[in-house]
């Protein structure tokens, strides 16, 4: 399984209850990720969601084959993971974050600035950490007026040389 790539759309914190349900950081936005007969992937398990539901505000789901606390206390920590292969299509110059973070950053004058590391979404925008080879970190929000293009097949993304976000 491991020369598929995976995509993590959640987080086990902890066991809850004695069923075998755990609770979970969700790492998408589609809450579909996190349904009943979803197929997921724990570590080296292959598992099918059995049982979703939300308390409070936390998501809570079971795994086929854990049917107790103690079979899941191991789990603790674990990422959830389907294949990205499934995840689905997105419309045109929308991506999914693991597809910008380890781009190169070009200036449109073909200057090197550095390489995406992290994506923080904001609410209002996204906002790109950039790690140039020398020098801190440096923020650049994503917009029409900043970014030029990102290129996923050529593993690139070009800003505005004019922006005066590296003065």
């Amino acid at each position: 399984m491991s020369d598929q790539n995976r995509v993590a759309v959640g987080e086990i914190n902890s066991p809850w209850g004695i069923k075998g349900h755990v609770k979970v950081t969700p790492l998408t936005s589609n809450p579909e990720r996190l349904q009943p007969k979803q197929k997921v992937f724990v570590g080296d398990l292959s598992l099918i969601i059995t049982d979703a539901k939300i308390v409070g505000k936390i998501p809570v789901i079971q795994f086929s084959s854990f049917t107790t606390r103690n079979s899941v206390e191991s789990l603790k920590g674990s990422l959830i993971e389907i294949l990205e292969k499934d995840l689905p299509e997105l419309p045109e110059n929308i991506f999914y974050i693991h597809d910008i973070v380890g781009l190169t950053v070009f200036t449109d004058d073909e200057e090197v600035v550095g390489e995406v590391i992290e994506v923080l979404q904001t609410g209002a925008n996204d906002v790109y950490v950039i790690r140039p080879s020398i020098g801190k970190d440096v923020l650049i929000p994503a917009l029409e007026s900043v970014i030029v293009a990102i290129k996923i097949e050529d593993e690139s993304l070009i800003i505005r040389s004019n922006t005066g976000l590296f003065d």
